[in-house]
């Protein structure tokens, strides 16, 4: 079972269709995802996908970003400007009080770790699962969608409504609380700090 696919976009962050991600049957290219698999997430165990979904980028949405390969392999790993990449960084200690934290892409592609593609336009996938989640996508640790169904119903009711069918929980300011985020996010000062650039 599919998602719905939304002409004005779900969210500003997001994977390719061609993006690999890891589940309980090996890697799997987001486009060939089903409601129900089982993906791997940070902490070595599985989450169930309640709902996916799919959109075109936004006209205003930055350049889609590339996975940059150090050791020549071929990388199909491209997501949105936004999309936050969990980062562990020797440095992350001293600079920000913990062990990890999540950047942008974009922000990343001045570090060398992606690259911007102006070659493509791709379809992007959102992976929604029961309460926030990192899951693996090819070398990299990725948030899957926090749903802000205030601006997915202004936007495309019908989709509002169909993650709504899926997890009624998020009616609730209670039931939303389930995607707070646990690290914290840099911005493009902090990244330049953290990589020395």
């Amino acid at each position: 079972m599919r998602g719905r696919h939304s002409r004005r976009g779900i969210a500003s962050s997001g994977l390719s269709a061609n993006t690999r991600v890891e589940t309980l049957r090996g890697p799997v290219a987001a486009r060939e995802l089903q409601i129900g698999d089982q993906v791997k997430t940070y902490g070595g165990g599985f989450s169930a996908l309640r709902w996916i979904g799919t959109s075109r980028l936004a006209e205003d949405a930055g350049l889609p970003m590339r996975r940059t390969s150090f050791d020549g392999r071929e990388i199909s790993t491209l997501v949105t400007s936004d999309q936050l990449v969990l980062v562990s960084h020797a440095q992350n200690d001293a600079l920000f009080g913990t062990s990890e934290v999540l950047c942008p892409a974009m922000h990343l592609a001045a570090a060398g770790v992606f690259t911007p593609d102006p070659t493509v336009n791709p379809t992007i996938v959102h992976l929604l699962f029961d309460t926030y989640e990192l899951v693996k996508c090819g070398d990299d640790w990725v948030e899957s969608l926090r749903p802000n169904m205030d601006q997915i119903r202004s936007e495309d009711a019908e989709t509002a409504q169909e993650i709504l069918l899926h997890l009624p929980k998020l009616v609730s300011h209670q039931g939303r609380a389930a995607y707070v985020r646990t690290r914290p996010v840099l911005d493009e000062r902090e990244v330049a700090l953290l990589f020395g650039s």
